[in-house]
């Protein structure tokens, strides 16, 4: 049996595409204005410009995992698998995972030296009128 070309193209727009994501910081954002917060981002976004999603609780306290957010316009992205931490300076939680639309994508692992990182393990966003995002950036951990 032989498709023609209009029969071809419906049976290909069947077919489920996934784009694959590429490593995904997270961390805190401090700020002289009020507590840090979680935030996330792409690796090839500046957190202090772009890109960075905030979520969870003021200081980023508490278990953000299983929480849908949005990043650059990728929506349902999930932290997953958060284990415990006792250290003062770290967030209550660590993921161990990244889901893409209820799909494990991505395995996360402290952030020591994160790869491809423009940042090291700090980065100082200034502050200005247009830019929420101002004060110290933390990674805690990178997901690829």
């Amino acid at each position: 049996m032989q498709l023609g070309l209009i029969q071809l193209l419906i049976a290909i727009s069947l077919v489920p595409h996934a784009a694959a994501l590429q490593t995904i910081y997270f961390g805190i954002i401090g700020s002289s204005a009020g507590p840090g917060e979680c935030i996330a981002w792409f690796s090839d976004s500046d957190p202090c410009a772009d890109g960075a999603t905030g979520f969870g609780y003021a200081y980023c306290a508490g278990n953000f995992c299983n929480e849908d957010i949005t990043i650059l316009g990728h929506p349902n992205i999930t932290f997953t698998g958060c284990h415990p931490i006792t250290s003062q300076s770290t967030p209550d939680y660590l993921p161990k995972g990244v889901s893409d639309d209820g799909v494990p994508a991505l395995k996360c692992k402290p952030a020591s030296n994160p790869p491809g990182s423009l940042y090291g393990a700090d980065a100082t966003c200034e502050p200005d009128e247009g830019n929420p995002n101002a004060g110290f950036v933390n990674i805690y951990s990178y997901c690829s």
